[in-house]
């Protein structure tokens, strides 16, 4: 595993709810999520996994 990605968060937004998702949030009407396989090259999932779950528990 590379220790440090080039990227380690990419997240999806939408007021409708999304489809095909690995972790998702609803606040003031929108969505947040992440993609079960994410689109940008060299992003590793598990970061961006881990990353998102931490930010939804903070805010």
């Amino acid at each position: 595993m590379i220790r440090n990605p080039t990227r380690t968060l990419e997240i999806e937004e939408s007021y409708s709810k999304p489809g095909d998702y690995e972790f998702s949030v609803s606040f003031d009407g929108r969505y947040y999520w992440i993609r079960k396989h994410p689109v940008s090259q060299g992003m590793i999932p598990i970061w961006n996994q881990e990353a998102f779950a931490v930010l939804s528990n903070l805010f």
